[in-house]
């Protein structure tokens, strides 16, 4: 402890911002100093999200004349209360009984929790539209201009003040193993208010954006190609203006899935093709991007949407459809996962890019069309600049229909990676034993 008191400020500060809150609290509480530098780990980041209570918080905070300078980077809570347990107390019921968390009560304790939810689902509904998370939203960039960072998550974040009243009720989200219309984020979501916020206040700080990837076994919400059905000329907008001045861009995206199209039907103005379009529109003007991981979530989904031999022209590819036919100038590390593409969409990827980038990864990645070994000779012996390269269980398809493509077996595939020698040869090295082929023939 000693030494840890003498170290300057702005370590300690540094060092309590990789604790837990609950230890950062401990901490605050053994001297005044202690409570200084420690305190700004408490206020990083902020939840913001369609919850009354919690984005009562988020006001308090952006509204103070200390804490607020301490925020840096806000987390979108994206879980929703379901309209399907909210409409009827038998479905509430039913959806207790299946999590086996909940211990048998009378009918007028589970209908109490039952109402309390309904409740909850309505605030959440009412947000929506109201323009309070959005006008909250937007004040809060103007007051807390050290933002540089914006996380959805797919799970829950539970605030202090949060945890009495929800401690007893269903999560939000969908829960694993039952039918959800919360599976994945609408296109009416609430997160488009925040990124609506980021426009509306002209904020310009934002560097990173990280849509986090989900977990089978935690109750979520999704973020999908929903998402990007832009009604609205200001929609492409604030989404344009959102990504024109990201760094860092990491992207898990879930294609709507056979679900998700009865749970959010589909209209005239925003079929996946034109979705599609948007998310490439947004990619390319992220022209100060110099990291980008982006992935593909049920991606033999997209197959059945797109690829019915009327939606994609010939000649043209996935790629070109999620936007990653653009050209980043600054752009030093890539990693893509779960794409189906054409050999030649990648190896003109990395020769678009091959003065800047530095590293790259291919992961879960299939082939349609052509050979890895030619990927492999593109970065080997025409891209010397890049340092790292790994390919991450890819395979090959030789079927010409892609409708016969159901999912991703992880047990079939290539792996491997780049090895620069001292005198700077370059090798393509095989990782471990898996599906034989012309890759490392």
């Amino acid at each position: 402890m000693g030494n840890f008191t003498q170290l300057p400020a702005e370590l300690q500060i540094q060092i309590f911002d990789y604790l837990h809150a609950a230890d950062v609290k401990s901490a605050r509480a053994v001297s005044r100093t202690f409570r200084n530098n420690a305190t700004p780990a408490l206020f990083r980041s902020i939840v913001a999200c369609a919850r009354y209570q919690a984005l009562g918080a988020f006001q308090n905070v952006s509204l103070h004349s200390i804490y607020s300078g301490y925020v840096r980077e806000i987390i979108f809570d994206g879980t929703l209360y379901d309209g399907h347990l909210a409409k009827d107390h038998r479905n509430y019921s039913r959806a207790e009984e299946a999590s086996g968390k909940f211990q048998s009560g009378s009918f007028y304790a589970m209908r109490t929790r039952w109402k309390r939810y309904q409740e909850l689902h309505k605030e959440q509904e009412s947000m929506k539209e109201d323009g309070v998370l959005l006008q909250s939203c937007a004040r809060g960039l103007e007051n807390m201009q050290n933002i540089s960072s914006i996380v959805y998550s797919p799970y829950q974040h539970t605030i202090p003040m949060e945890v009495k009243t929800l401690r007893d009720l269903l999560p939000r989200g969908a829960i694993p193993g039952t039918l959800s219309d919360n599976r994945t984020t609408g296109s009416d979501h609430p997160f488009r208010q925040l990124i609506g916020a980021v426009f509306l206040s002209d904020y310009t700080g934002i560097r990173q954006l990280t849509i986090e990837a989900p977990r089978e076994d935690h109750p979520r919400t999704e973020l999908s190609l929903d998402m990007f059905s832009f009604p609205d000329t200001n929609d492409l907008n604030a989404g344009k203006h959102l990504f024109r001045n990201l760094v860092k861009l990491d992207m898990s995206l879930s294609i709507l899935n056979i679900q998700s199209q009865t749970t959010h039907p589909m209209t005239e103005i925003d079929p996946p093709d034109r979705q599609l379009e948007n998310l490439a529109k947004v990619l390319e003007a992220a022209q100060e991007l110099r990291h980008l991981s982006f992935g593909i979530l049920n991606w033999s989904y997209l197959n059945r949407l797109m690829w019915d031999g009327s939606n994609i022209p010939e000649g043209r590819s996935i790629i070109d459809f999620i936007g990653l036919g653009a050209t980043w100038p600054k752009l030093r590390s890539l990693k893509l996962e779960g794409l189906y593409a054409r050999e030649r969409d990648l190896c003109e990827l990395i020769n678009r890019h091959k003065d800047t980038l530095r590293a790259i990864t291919f992961a879960r990645c299939t082939l349609c069309a052509g050979l890895w070994l030619e990927v492999v000779n593109e970065v080997v012996f025409n891209a010397s600049m890049i340092a790292t390269f790994e390919l991450d269980h890819v395979n090959e398809q030789t079927a010409r229909s892609l409708n016969t493509i159901h999912s991703f077996n992880p047990d079939l595939g290539y792996e491997g990676r780049l090895v620069v020698t001292k005198d700077g040869e370059r090798e393509f090295v095989r990782s471990s034993p898996v599906l034989e082929s012309n890759l490392f023939c």
